[in-house]
């Protein structure tokens, strides 16, 4: 076999063998200090907090809430707080939609056909019980016999 030339040789085989030449870096870990704080035993890290003198007056339990709303409205005003991404669904009004006008959604028909349906259901029962309550006297005319007679008559005439 004959060594090939790197224009030869594929990409990927060319980017292994750059790969295995480099030296491994070795990690440095940075000095860091660390500064602890002095707690009692007794106390919960929790429960240490901050001084008062280094909070802004808007996080301060005893500060006047006057102070703190106008301490809130000047941070708020500041541009890196002020600014929209435009990212965020609820910067738009959407309490005012616009009219459809004479467009019937599909969806207001499906809404529609199911009232419908009800209404229509809830007749039929109601119109069953009062047939049940009735118990089928045959003495009370049918309404709807006697107008498909009289239509009949009209016909003929």
């Amino acid at each position: 076999m004959t060594a090939k030339s790197d224009d030869e040789q594929g990409f990927l085989s060319r980017w292994s063998h750059r790969k295995l030449d480099e030296p491994e870096a070795e990690a440095i870990e940075p000095e860091v200090e660390v500064k602890a704080e002095l707690v009692d035993d007794n106390q919960d890290v929790d429960q240490v907090e901050p001084d008062e003198q280094d909070l802004p007056i808007w996080q301060q339990k005893d500060a006047d809430p006057d102070m703190k709303k106008r301490a809130l409205a000047a941070l708020f005003k500041q541009p890196e707080f002020n600014e929209r991404d435009g990212l965020n669904d609820y910067d738009e009004d959407y309490t005012s939609f616009p009219s459809l006008g004479n467009v019937v959604t599909k969806e207001m028909k499906r809404m529609l056909k199911l009232a419908e349906e009800k209404t229509r259901s809830d007749t039929d029962t109601a119109l069953q019980q009062d047939e049940s309550q009735q118990g089928g006297d045959d003495e009370t005319p049918n309404v709807a016999d006697k107008n498909n007679n009289n239509d009949e008559d009209n016909e003929l005439a």
